[in-house]
């Protein structure tokens, strides 16, 4: 498993209708999908945030700029979502097949098996890193045959940078999403 830096201001915005500017962490989010969808037709994402609000957000940014996504807000809806999610391009699949999975934390749990992406955004720092590591779980397992890549954005000068430097200086940060040397990867 590999804990990507991604550092936006290595990226210019590629979008045609970016995030207004008070949202530079959301913006650099949605960079950052473009770039990896960019890669090619196999690479899948889930997003994962504690906020509903967030998620909206995204998901409008999304859809603004084509990025096929899916987003689950219902019980009812999350098994569609995650089907639809799971097949695979070789599989018949359009270009409406989501690509992108949008998830709030706590809806990340209970067994999930989501195999067929290898990349896991988490938006913000979350306040369990037991938490994270179920999140990342979610993809990182037995039957992932390709390298699992996570994602951390953290916004400097903000309580997000305070939580992330707490859970590092505690050894809280999950083994599966740790480096051995802590990445500062927020917004300069």
């Amino acid at each position: 498993m590999r804990l990507n830096s991604y550092r936006p201001e290595t990226h210019p915005p590629k979008s045609p209708n970016p995030l207004p500017s008070p949202l530079p962490q959301l913006e650099a989010v949605l960079r950052c999908v473009q770039d990896i969808l960019e890669r090619g037709p196999d690479e899948r994402i889930i997003v994962f945030s504690t906020w509903r609000d967030v998620l909206r957000l995204l998901e409008h940014a999304f859809g603004r700029n084509a990025v096929p996504h899916a987003h689950p807000q219902t019980r009812k809806a999350l098994a569609p979502a995650f089907a639809a999610f799971q097949v695979g391009p070789g599989a018949g699949a359009g270009s409406a097949t989501p690509r992108v999975l949008l998830l709030l934390v706590k809806q990340g749990g209970n067994g999930l098996n989501l195999t067929a992406a290898q990349h896991v955004i988490l938006v913000e720092p979350l306040r369990s890193p037991g938490l994270e590591a179920q999140a990342v779980g979610r993809v990182d397992r037995v039957g992932q045959l390709r390298e699992t890549h996570v994602y951390r954005f953290v916004m400097n000068d903000t309580i997000e940078q305070n939580l992330h430097r707490l859970n590092c200086a505690r050894g809280l940060t999950s083994q599966a999403t740790s480096s051995s040397e802590p990445k500062h990867l927020g917004l300069r």
